[in-house]
């Protein structure tokens, strides 16, 4: 049995979502990623509010980058410029 470390994730940071080896989601978390990244997978294939912060998104797995709140905008938009380029205007806030 493998163990793994995933106290990285209780920190705030940013993290991409994976599905077939491409990243199709990049995000953040001012406060626990692990909180984040769950409400994602409960809400797969759900209908959720338009006003609601996080949509469901199918992944496999997780990359998680911890950093402080500040820096979380500048990280952020530089992963979605290189992972999806095409999405630019969705998850810069």
């Amino acid at each position: 049995m493998q163990q793994v470390n995933v106290g990285a994730m209780l920190k705030p940071g940013v993290y991409l979502l994976h599905f077939h080896d491409k990243v199709v989601y990049v995000g953040r978390s001012a406060h626990c990623m692990l909180s984040a990244i769950d409400q994602h997978r409960r809400h797969v294939g759900k209908r959720v509010p338009e006003w609601y912060p996080l949509k469901g998104v199918r992944f496999d797995d997780v990359t998680v980058i911890p950093c402080a709140h500040d820096r979380q905008p500048e990280l952020l938009e530089a992963l979605n410029a290189y992972y999806l380029p095409h999405k630019l205007e969705s998850k810069v806030a």
